[in-house]
């Protein structure tokens, strides 16, 4: 329990920092992020070809490039989805391609591993990533701490009520310590979370004014956001499950050490990973703010 303490506070002291250094440390932190992430899940795994490992990771710098120069060019919401699909359709192949010159039965299950491992880490983590770019998304600091606080909400109210009162077990197979009251808990703490920061910006927003943190002019409204947080909060304690569910099929306890008492990139970003294209679309199609 220490570590896990002193891990947290290290982590909660380098998003503090990133913050506060947003225009340099942002972008490059999530490209970091996600390549940690995709090496996490390739060796979780056990993907043995080292053609795919590095197929797998030049087009993850090709996707991450693109969205580099799109920072530069401020292309449209849908070139930036289309350019996105195109590559990962040209890694398929490309990774299809090897694998019958390798002609081995393997070359097939290693493909769809890596197919797999680029979906999940490389185009969720370009989600987070778009969230985070200020020419794409206006206010982007504000999602960013939206998406921690939600899936943080959902993480330490679904530990807390499930510790305290945590009796009927939600799917014991793929975690046996998480309960129905936890879940419950999960989305009471989400919602509460969303909820403060949204009162700290419009507080801030008639205190201040629009200014470099917050860069929208109007309110949020209320009972839009509180639907959006527990929609998310479903969402987050669903990636949690899946997350799970990768992990006892491959037969780890944790994706890696990187972050002693809390495991991998992966165990920390989950949630954040199932929530994040799912914020980003509730944004641009429904246009809640």
């Amino acid at each position: 329990m220490k570590q896990r303490i002193i891990t947290a506070l290290v982590a909660i002291a380098v998003l503090i920092t990133v913050i506060c250094f947003k225009s340099i440390l942002l972008r490059p932190g999530i490209i970091i992020i996600a390549f940690c992430g995709l090496y996490e899940f390739l060796k979780a795994f056990k993907n043995k070809y080292k053609i795919m490992w590095i197929t797998t990771m030049v087009y993850t710098a090709l996707n991450f490039a693109f969205l580099i120069f799109n920072d530069y060019n401020n292309f449209s919401d849908e070139i930036n989805l289309s350019t996105l699909m195109i590559i990962f359709i040209l890694f398929v192949l490309t990774t299809l391609i090897v694998s019958i010159f390798k002609n081995e039965v393997y070359g097939i299950k290693s493909v769809i591993i890596s197919a797999f491992g680029y979906i999940y880490a490389t185009i969720l983590f370009s989600f987070l990533y778009l969230l985070g770019t200020y020419d794409v998304i206006n206010n982007s600091l504000f999602y960013i701490l939206l998406l921690f606080a939600i899936t943080w909400g959902a993480d330490t109210g679904g530990y807390i009520i499930g510790c305290a009162i945590g009796k009927h077990k939600l799917c014991e197979k793929l975690s046996p310590k998480k309960t129905y009251e936890g879940a419950v808990g999960g989305l009471i703490f989400s919602t509460l979370f969303g909820l403060i920061l949204v009162y700290v910006y419009n507080f801030n927003l008639n205190m201040i004014g629009e200014n470099e943190f917050w860069s929208m002019s109007e309110p949020i409204n209320v009972l839009k956001m509180s639907i959006l947080f527990l929609v998310l909060s479903v969402f987050a304690q669903i990636g949690d499950f899946v997350a799970s569910s990768f992990k006892r099929y491959v037969g780890v306890k944790d994706y890696s050490n990187i972050m002693p008492g809390h495991g991998g990139i992966i165990d920390r970003f989950d949630s954040v990973l199932f929530c994040a294209p799912l914020l980003y679309f509730f944004i641009l199609l429904l246009g809640l703010f």
